[in-house]
């Protein structure tokens, strides 16, 4: 079972007002800007490796049973074309109303003003203390593909040494042509 339905944010991660605040990169100093596919890197402003995104989300991860229903057993971070990183945790409730952590992380991002991913992933940790990533279900892969139209393009992180373009992901993404 993969339990992948996310809102909270570490208290170290909120602003004076109790709100999310965007956490930024740091930039890889005397790098040009783009993409190094196959690296895991972005060059820039907004650079993270699939290995700190992954930890990254994997400290957000606090898993608990709140009125019998989990809650926070999967998070995810993602970065913005601005260089911020969000987080969030899936919530799983009854009558289908709750969210995956992808769509909490894409929430305090619009919260904050930016619509463009440039990078995220989600994780989930089995009872044995085993961290797996776990690519976006297809409900996620549309929001994420309808924040911006540039989201096509985001990197999504399928494990530490790899990340697909969210185009790959998503086929058919493009609006059909007219028939005549």
């Amino acid at each position: 079972m993969f339990p992948h339905v996310g809102l909270e944010r570490p208290q170290a991660a909120r602003d004076a007002r109790g709100g999310a605040a965007a956490l930024p990169l740091q930039p890889l100093e005397g790098a040009g800007s783009g993409h190094c596919w196959g690296t895991g890197r972005w060059y820039g402003a907004p650079m993270t490796t699939n290995g700190e995104l992954i930890e990254a989300a994997a400290a957000s991860l606090r898993p608990r049973t709140v009125a019998g229903r989990l809650i926070g057993d999967v998070a995810s971070t993602l970065v913005t074309e601005a260089g911020n990183r969000y987080d969030g945790v899936c919530i799983d409730t009854p009558c289908g109303t709750g969210f995956c952590a992808e769509h909490a992380a894409i929430a305090a991002m619009v919260t904050a003003g930016e619509s463009r991913i440039m990078k995220i992933v989600a994780v989930w940790r089995d009872d044995d203390g085993r961290l797996s990533v776990l690519p976006p279900c297809g409900r996620c892969r549309e929001f994420i593909r309808q924040m911006d139209p540039g989201n096509v393009n985001t990197e999504v992180v399928v494990n530490r040494e790899r990340s697909l373009p969210l185009r790959e992901l998503l086929p058919m993404h493009e609006w059909p042509a007219p028939l005549d």
